[in-house]
């Protein structure tokens, strides 16, 4: 019983808040075409700083458009540059979808770091065609969007493109809250109940001791 107790007040917490930040809007609404990266920074809200899912606009694949099927998607540091080779915090593909629309990466759990930024970066190589919803306003003013034919062009391109977002909505919650700690006065009863059990069975033993050296009345 004390221990159950002990588990339900250390498992006390509080429940974890979400924000999202972006825009999906139509408004202005159009698709990058002839780069094979594309970018869109974002700061990290404080203090929701786990990033659980991730969503962006993209144009419906058309065949004959080139060799790539599919989209790359990572997150990396971002401070006006690409540092490469790099490192991302996220990163998975997808393939192509066949119809314009939003598209969802759902479930994710990417800690990072409140007040920093990043960078989220499409890869669609060789593709031709329409591929990542861009705005040519600013949607979102803590970011912005980047074109590149490369991930180094991403970063010398970047003052090109400070008024323009991506089409995107990314929701963060809040990091696992800490366990409760216990009132002293839990703590005090806890420790004497705990001695009271340890001298219990030492004095248990003690009586096993001297019954075992004590001679045997005869009946």
């Amino acid at each position: 019983m004390l221990r159950a107790s002990l588990v339900a007040l250390l498992c006390i917490g509080t429940a974890d808040a979400s924000a999202v930040i972006g825009n999906l809007t139509t408004a202005s609404l159009g698709f990058v075409s002839g780069k094979s990266f594309t970018g869109q920074t974002f700061t990290v809200p404080s203090p929701e700083n786990v990033l659980t899912e991730w969503q962006f606009w993209v144009a419906a694949y058309q065949p004959f458009h080139g060799f790539t099927t599919d989209i790359s998607i990572a997150i990396y540091d971002w401070n006006g540059a690409l540092t490469c080779p790099c490192l991302p915090y996220y990163s998975t593909s997808i393939p192509w979808p066949t119809t314009n629309g939003v598209y969802s990466l759902t479930g994710l759990i990417v800690p990072l770091v409140s007040g920093q930024t990043y960078v989220t970066v499409y890869g669609t190589g060789d593709y031709s065609g329409q591929t990542i919803g861009f705005h040519d306003i600013n949607l979102y003013p803590d970011g912005q969007l980047l074109l590149g034919l490369s991930l180094v062009q991403l970063g010398t391109d970047a003052p090109a493109w400070t008024a323009f977002d991506t089409g995107f909505a990314a929701t963060f919650e809040g990091s696992a809250a800490p366990a409760a700690t216990p009132e002293p006065s839990f703590i005090s009863l806890f420790a004497l109940l705990t001695v009271g059990a340890v001298v219990r069975m030492l004095m248990a033993r003690r009586r096993l001791s001297l019954r075992s050296v004590l001679p045997k009345t005869s009946s």
